[in-house]
C-alpha cells in the first residue's frame, strides 16, 4: 500500500486561491505563501484561534498545502468522543509557523497560537484518504500522539464540508473523564522546536507508533527543552487531577481567554 501523500495534481497556488483571496496580506501578518516540506517527513500543526468563538484548526501536510480543519472543541483522547471538524481551505506551508493576531475587520480576526506540531504520518495513501473522506494517520507531536481518523459526514449542499476528528485506540487512548488534553496543555509549544517524537513517511522498514517501545512510555513521558521562565496558571487550579503535576514542562501557562 502506498501510505505517502504523494505529488498534487494541483499546483499548490491554485489550491491556495482560497485562501489568499479572503485575505489583504497588506494589513495581516499571516503569510500570503511559502514554506518548503522536507522530504520524508510530513508536518502538521494544532493552532489555537481566538475568532469569533475559540477554535482549533487541525492542519496536515498534503499536495503541498497544510489541509484544514476548524475544530470547535479541540482534539480528545477519547475515543468515543467524536469532534466536529469543518473542513476549510487550504493554508500554505508557511503558516505552521505563525503566531500573532489577526488584525480586526480582517478575516479571521484573533489571536492565534502554535498549540501542538510534528509530524504526521499517513497509514494509508493520503490523498485518496482525504477524496474518500476516511483518513487514517499516526501523530507525533508534543501533544498529540497515536493514531487518528478524520471521517468525512454523509450530507449533502454544505458550504464546507463537516467532519469527524477521532482518537483510535491504543495506549494513549484516555478517557475524557480522566483526561482533557486542551485544558490541561492549554499553552504554545512554538518555543519547544521539534517535536521530540519525529516520525518519517512509511517505509518499508517503519515501526508504527503501536509498538511497544512508544507505546509503553506514559504520555506525560516526554523530553522537552526547559524554558527561560515559568509562568503561573491563569485558569482555574487544576491541582485534584492526577496529571496536573507532572504535565510536561513549559506547556502550561497561557491564558485560555481572547487577547
Amino acid at each position: 500500500m502506498n501510505r505517502h501523500s504523494g505529488p498534487s495534481l494541483e499546483p499548490a497556488h491554485d489550491l491556495l486561491h482560497a485562501y489568499q483571496s479572503k485575505r489583504d496580506f497588506a494589513l495581516t501578518p499571516e503569510p500570503a505563501e511559502g514554506g518548503q516540506s522536507v522530504a520524508g517527513r510530513l508536518c502538521f500543526v494544532v493552532q489555537k484561534h481566538w475568532a469569533r468563538n475559540l477554535h482549533y484548526d487541525f492542519r496536515l501536510e498534503i499536495d503541498g498545502t497544510l489541509k484544514s480543519w476548524a475544530v470547535p472543541n479541540g482534539p480528545s483522547f477519547d475515543p468515543s468522543v467524536k469532534r466536529m471538524a469543518v473542513q476549510v481551505e487550504d493554508h500554505p506551508l508557511a503558516y505552521a509557523d505563525f503566531e500573532g493576531t489577526v488584525p480586526a475587520r480582517q478575516y479571521g480576526a484573533g489571536k492565534v497560537i502554535v498549540w501542538d506540531a510534528g509530524t504526521w504520518l499517513p497509514l494509508q495513501d493520503a490523498q485518496q484518504g482525504v477524496r474518500d473522506g476516511n483518513l487514517k494517520f499516526e501523530l507525533h507531536g508534543h501533544k498529540l500522539h497515536g493514531r487518528w481518523a478524520l471521517v468525512r459526514m454523509k450530507g449533502k449542499g454544505e458550504k464546507q464540508a463537516a467532519w469527524l476528528l477521532i482518537k483510535e485506540k491504543d495506549s494513549f487512548a484516555r478517557a475524557s473523564a480522566a483526561y482533557s488534553v486542551v485544558d490541561e496543555l492549554p499553552a504554545s509549544v512554538k518555543s519547544l522546536g521539534p517535536s521530540p517524537r519525529g516520525a518519517g513517511v512509511a517505509g518499508a522498514g517503519h515501526r508504527s507508533a503501536t509498538d511497544h517501545d512508544l507505546h509503553d512510555l506514559p504520555l506525560e513521558a516526554m523530553p522537552s527543552a526547559l524554558p527561560d521562565s515559568l509562568a503561573p496558571q491563569s485558569w482555574a487550579s487544576r491541582a485534584s487531577s492526577p496529571n496536573a503535576a507532572v504535565a510536561p514542562t513549559g506547556l502550561r501557562g497561557q491564558p485560555t481567554g481572547s487577547s
